[in-house]
């Protein structure tokens, strides 16, 4: 069987001297594409562990070391960047499994940086940061899905829990506006609502004045289920909590 090994061949004067056979680009990204592919098969099969090793070995085989992310965009078909891309991407979704998440955000980081275009990427960040309580990161993570995809609602709720736990109220009601013109009866958006204005009185006011929309919002009082809307209060205080802060 071919190893992973070879991927590090290159040719040389010196091998052409000594006759070795060498190893065609275009043969070594097969076997990249082998190993990958060997790798998803032992995901499937549960073992995540030699998946693992096999992601990691294939990004540090000088192949896809050597592929960057080209500075301007042109639309070319790049297989290994591609390759390099879903590696990282599949350890970080390991080590999330394996309840490593900061190097499972270490390795979505890094995918990111190869391919920025993936709401479901940042999705999965924002969603490890809020397990860390890196409260910044999961916003920044979850802003950057909804710049990807305005309509991604796993992004636009778990924006509005983070900008609670912050607390940045101000924006959270923001955020909530936007979630109630979509579904008027979104029981987080109503419940977190509520309690804002219930806490501070005096953002009410302040939030007409930057939302000139807020009249479209549905009426105060809207009638949902309190016991799930104090649940979802009661998780963001307990992430606010694990940073230090207080609601």
């Amino acid at each position: 069987m071919i190893k992973i090994s070879a991927l590090n061949e290159e040719s040389s004067e010196e091998s052409e001297e000594e006759d070795v056979p060498t190893i065609t680009k275009e043969a070594q990204e097969q076997i990249a594409f082998t190993e990958y592919n060997k790798a998803l098969v032992l995901l499937k099969e549960n073992k995540q562990e030699d998946a693992l090793n096999i992601f990691k070995d294939l990004l540090e085989t000088e192949l896809l070391d050597e592929v960057q992310k080209p500075e301007i965009p042109d639309g070319k078909s790049r297989p290994m960047l591609s390759l390099k891309y879903s590696c990282f991407k599949n350890i970080g979704a390991i080590q999330a499994i394996l309840g490593n998440y900061d190097e499972a955000i270490e390795n979505y980081w890094e995918a990111a940086n190869l391919d920025d275009s993936d709401v479901t990427l940042w999705y999965r960040i924002g969603t490890l940061a809020l397990k860390i309580s890196n409260l910044e990161l999961a916003c920044s993570s979850f802003k950057q899905g909804l710049k990807c995809n305005a309509n991604h609602w796993p992004c636009l709720d778990n924006m509005i829990t983070a900008l609670y736990a912050v607390p940045d109220y101000m924006n959270c009601l923001l955020y909530i506006s936007m979630a109630l013109e979509r579904d008027p009866t979104y029981v987080k958006g109503l419940a977190f609502r509520d309690r804002i204005f219930k806490d501070i009185p005096c953002l009410e006011e302040c939030y007409k004045l930057y939302n000139s929309d807020w009249q479209l919002d549905p009426p105060l009082y809207t009638q949902y289920d309190h016991l799930i809307g104090d649940k979802l209060i009661a998780e963001a205080k307990d992430i606010s909590k694990k940073m230090g802060r207080s609601l």
